[in-house]
């Protein structure tokens, strides 16, 4: 672990420390359960037409429905005949149960490109949420790259968005080389990085009392060549640029 990091990880150890001094001495922390984005993911964003992604609920069977089932708004598996959520069996199992999950499998097609959008909204327990570089090496990614990236906002804020750029095995996917990204979201607040939402967690625990709830924003996006990677990612920025601002209630 770099030095750097490593202070990092120090001061907000030290922060959720406080929290729980604070909250043994003075009482619980205040809970605003108000969401940090829309409860809903929209239809279509500057030219990409959103799918919602829907999944099998039987744990023996558990297959992502194809995208024209999802957009016919079945509400069975066709395989097994058990009911469909947007959550993944996994996830439904693992997660607090009340963890929201939103997804929609945005196409552009201009281009025949597509993004896979999903958004995580934290419940009352911290669990609902994880360091995202957790997760991928489970789902057969590799992790090639990072990039941390800002994404200029029409409200003249400067978002910070961490760019992985991962690689699947090609029996497994189609996706060879494509790009994760991901930041989170809370009423006041926006960062890029588990760290650093971490640490407004327990600034806002120790010095407002409040404990809020917090979203996290994630798009995975197909194939990119290597010789195009900069312009990729200028797409990906632009579309970023517009999800932030229809997800913001």
């Amino acid at each position: 672990m770099k030095k750097a990091e490593a202070w990092r990880y120090l001061i907000v150890t030290g922060m959720i420390a406080c929290t729980l001094v604070l909250v043994e001495y003075t009482g619980t922390v205040e809970v605003d359960d108000s969401l940090p984005v829309k409860s809903d993911l929209p239809r279509t964003i500057d030219g990409w037409v959103g799918v919602r992604t829907l999944y099998c609920q039987n744990e023996v069977c558990g297959k992502m429905l194809p995208m024209n089932l999802a957009e016919a708004g079945v509400n069975t598996c066709p395989l097994c005949g058990a009911k469909v959520s947007s959550m993944s069996v996994a996830e439904r199992k693992h997660l607090p149960v009340d963890t929201i999950i939103i997804r929609k499998n945005y196409r552009n097609e201009s281009t025949n490109r597509w993004i896979l959008v999903s958004v995580v909204i934290s419940g009352r327990e911290r669990s609902s949420i994880h360091r995202p570089e957790w997760c991928l090496p489970g789902q057969g990614y590799r992790i090639a790259a990072y990039r941390h990236e800002s994404v200029a906002c029409e409200d003249h804020r400067s978002l910070p968005v961490t760019f992985i750029k991962i690689q699947a095995p090609g029996s497994l996917s189609t996706l060879q080389y494509g790009w994760f990204c991901y930041w989170f979201i809370s009423k006041t607040h926006e960062v890029g990085s588990q760290t650093a939402r971490l640490a407004w967690m327990a600034w806002d625990n120790v010095f407002y009392g409040v404990f809020r709830k917090w979203a996290y924003v994630s798009i995975l996006a197909d194939r990119v060549d290597s010789e195009q990677e900069e312009y990729d990612v200028e797409i990906l920025k632009d579309f970023i640029k517009e999800l932030r601002m229809v997800i913001r209630p």
